[in-house]
Parts: structure tokens; sequence; C-alpha cells
């Protein structure tokens, strides 16, 4: 629930970006999903997932707080990255259960929507 994975770029390409997205090249939309702050790891039991700490399964709420990143067209989209900083999602899911999407109420949702951002938490792991 805390990352995604393309399994079958070619296909990716053939049957959903052409139909639902302005852009029909895996390489382009791996460009579009690192602008809203997507990363991918590249090492380990998760090596070419993405991940937002925004984006979690079950939390739909946290998604408006996902925005995309305007840089000035002579900055990289990605920033010098170093492996040995990417989360391990082991560890923090024995820290940090995602709560079961159905255990949540719609009070609790609501609730949810309506406080400030949430803290990056992974940057303090």
């Amino acid at each position: 629930g805390r990352a995604w994975k393309v399994v079958a770029p070619s296909e990716l390409e053939t049957e959903v970006l052409g139909k639902y997205f302005r852009q029909s090249r895996y390489a382009s939309f791996a460009r579009q999903i690192n602008g809203w702050g997507f990363r991918r790891i590249t090492q380990g039991p998760d090596k070419n997932c993405y991940y937002h700490e925004l984006f979690l399964r079950g939390m739909p709420h946290l998604i408006k707080w996902i925005k995309r990143h305007s840089l000035p067209k002579n900055v990289s989209a990605e920033p010098c990255h170093n492996p040995n900083n990417e989360p391990d999602f082991y560890h923090i899911s024995k820290m940090f259960p995602i709560p079961n999407y159905y255990e949540i109420t719609n009070e609790q949702a609501i609730n949810a929507c309506q406080q400030s951002p949430p803290r990056h938490a992974l940057q303090d792991l």
C-alpha cells in the first residue's frame, strides 16, 4: 500500500497511456509522475517501484495535498539521488502500519480531510 510498480511498460503504453493521458510513451509518463513528487526506488526488493508519501492505499483524503512541482526550464526535475536514503517500507510498515480502509469511519475521513497537510514522515526516518 506504500509503493506501486509498472510490471509491463509496453502494455501500459499500448493499453492505457494513449487512452487516458496526453502522452503515449512510458518515458513521458515517468517524467510526469516525477513532476508530481513520486520517486523511484533503485535497489532492494522494491526496485523500480514508485512511491509518494501522500499516496497510500486506503487513504484517498491525502491525495489533495499532492502538488505538481514547477521548476525553471534549465533545472533538472530529478535531484541528485542517493540510493542509501531510499525508504525501507518493510521497516516503516512495522512501525507505522497503514490502517485498514474499512476500519476508518466517515467521521475520521472527514476530520482528516479538514486537517492541514501532514508533515513529511519519511524525511524524518
